[in-house]
């Protein structure tokens, strides 16, 4: 294998561009609008699944519960660019948590934390969050805390990443690039037909989120992949107003280090229409104030709405396509494309390269059993 073709230049996209050619591969990066602009740009990066002992083994085995490979890219693309990422492993702190046994035991065989998740008593956790003190929930709450996580400031994450593969000699970039259909050679894949001409390349690598089973349906092949719209909003906050990244049943904070706050985000199965909502940027407002009054005086700097690939289970699809050589699928990762999306890349390039690789790839091929979207 020579040269690939990328369809898709969200964080899986831009990522598995980086790989290959790191691997001395030619790519071509194809991407329906500018570079980042769907899911990728839109998700907040917080550097774990929300709630993740209610997700599939498959979908946890992909996470990094250090986050030293995002440290490590990071690193990497300041290095190479000049632009910082800005990880910041605040810590992830969940408030009134019902299921708290099952996440403790979730905690000691998946984290090997022998204690569990660590449960922060009320007065600890308003000492490290002032703010928020008597005002989550009820009067005596629990906190349960995962350390060594936080978020990346995915819009910067993404510019370093475009940044990097402009650099690169082996990557050729073609936006505003419409894949209307796939090119055969017999059985074969060899190449896709777009808006912009014919491109060819031993093998096609489907990384377009939300629009991937539309892309698989030219060829019948069933991807379970739809789109499900979360909106999200970020208030101008003063630094030190919220600390680390809050999860409520409400609604999440993201702090980000210049004091910005990220406040999410809502659940909709609402097909392709991604325009906010004035109702969920009321409902986002009212559960962030509640959580911290003082950001009532923050202006509230954007607010906008995404569309996350949705996959049975949460659980992505990083695979050949079966009976259709030259073709692979790396999508579905719902709410977790950012943090998920380092393994999910180094499965691919491992499957892709015929190496030995660093999980079973079993449980994401499109040949396993469909089940129950997670809705968390």
């Amino acid at each position: 294998m020579e040269k690939v073709i990328v369809i898709g230049g969200g964080i899986i996209g831009l990522l598995l561009s980086r790989a290959f050619a790191q691997e001395g591969l030619s790519v071509t990066l194809l991407d329906r609008q500018q570079l980042g602009s769907e899911a990728s740009w839109a998700g907040g990066g917080i550097l774990a699944p929300m709630y993740p002992w209610r997700y599939p083994e498959a979908l946890n085995q992909l996470v990094d519960w250090q986050s030293a490979n995002f440290t490590q890219l990071s690193e990497a693309l300041l290095a190479e660019t000049g632009i910082d990422s800005e990880v910041s492993l605040c810590g992830l702190n969940m408030i009134d948590v019902e299921d708290e046994d099952e996440a403790s035991v979730w905690a000691q065989t998946v984290l090997g934390i022998k204690s569990g998740l660590n449960k922060v008593s009320a007065q600890a956790f308003t000492e490290r969050e002032p703010l928020l003190a008597g005002r989550c929930g009820l009067s005596n709450y629990s906190v349960l805390n995962l350390p060594l996580v936080g978020n990346v400031r995915n819009p910067r994450l993404l510019r370093a990443l475009k940044e990097s593969l402009s650099l690169d000699e082996r990557v050729q970039v073609k936006t505003h690039c419409i894949v209307e259909s796939f090119v055969k050679k017999g059985e074969k894949i060899v190449g896709v037909s777009t808006n912009q001409g014919i491109l060819h390349a031993d093998e096609c690598i489907v990384a377009a989120g939300a629009w991937s089973g539309k892309l698989l349906n030219t060829l019948q092949v069933k991807l379970p992949v739809e789109p499900v719209k979360g909106q999200m909003l970020v208030v101008k906050a003063k630094p030190g107003q919220v600390n680390s990244v809050i999860l409520s049943k409400a609604c999440y904070l993201i702090p980000r280090l210049d004091g910005r706050v990220l406040v999410g985000s809502t659940v909709e199965y609402s097909g392709f229409d991604k325009a906010p909502s004035a109702a969920a940027r009321k409902t986002l407002l009212d559960a962030a104030y509640a959580l911290v009054p003082e950001l009532k005086t923050a202006v509230v700097e954007k607010h906008w709405a995404g569309l996350r690939p949705s996959s049975p289970m949460g659980v992505p699809y990083i695979a050949r396509v079966p009976e259709v050589e030259g073709l692979s699928v790396c999508t579905g990762h719902f709410r977790n494309g950012v943090v998920t999306a380092p393994y999910s890349v180094q499965l691919m390039v491992e499957l892709l390269m015929a190496r030995d690789t660093c999980v079973d790839p079993a449980p994401y091929s499109l040949l396993r059993e469909p089940d129950e979207v997670v809705s968390v």
